[in-house]
């Protein structure tokens, strides 16, 4: 099963630096041994950057394939999207990208529409 975890990750006075190191440790795998990972192994956070309130992660290639036999990468992706939402409330979007190209954006603001914790 896939969830959002909170991760502990400290502070280092810049939004921009501890999102995108919770976003590194989220894609090492999960915490729980109950936990699937959310993305292959290998995957990596290419870019990411914030502004406005808005976040614009770009992931490496391995992120457009299922982690596991019978998983799948929107589920990985949403719970990536919710784990950011929830860990750092300061952000308002969060962009997903795959090797450059955006995914799913506006299923998932259209998901998370009226859902407060996840």
């Amino acid at each position: 099963m896939q969830v959002v975890e909170d991760r502990m990750v400290s502070q280092t006075g810049s939004r921009e630096n501890d999102i995108s190191r919770y976003v590194e440790e989220a894609l090492l795998g999960p915490v729980s041994l109950d936990s699937a990972p959310l993305f292959p192994k290998g995957t990596r956070l290419e870019s990411l950057l914030y502004r406005d309130g808005v976040i614009y992660a770009d992931l490496s290639d391995s992120a457009a394939l299922a982690p596991l036999e019978g998983a799948d990468v929107f589920t990985g992706l949403y719970t990536l999207y919710g784990g950011i939402k929830r860990n750092f409330s300061y952000v308002k979007d969060v962009r997903l990208f795959i090797a450059g190209h955006e995914v799913y954006s506006e299923k998932f603001r259209e998901n998370f529409a009226g859902i407060v914790d996840i």
